[in-house]
């Protein structure tokens, strides 16, 4: 039963990836990266929103 819940997740993950893939310019991801902090003393990234 897990296997199959991870084949599925898989492969939504490759269907999402392949239906925005065309959305994701430079332009675009250079915006999407500029709503995340990176915040070193945690090495995690926090939204600017």
């Amino acid at each position: 039963m897990v296997e199959r819940i991870a084949d599925a997740r898989e492969q939504a993950q490759r269907e999402t990836y392949d239906r925005l893939a065309h959305e994701f310019t430079p332009a675009r991801c250079a915006e999407l990266d500029a709503l995340l902090v990176t915040d070193a003393s945690l090495r995690v990234r926090d939204t600017l929103f």
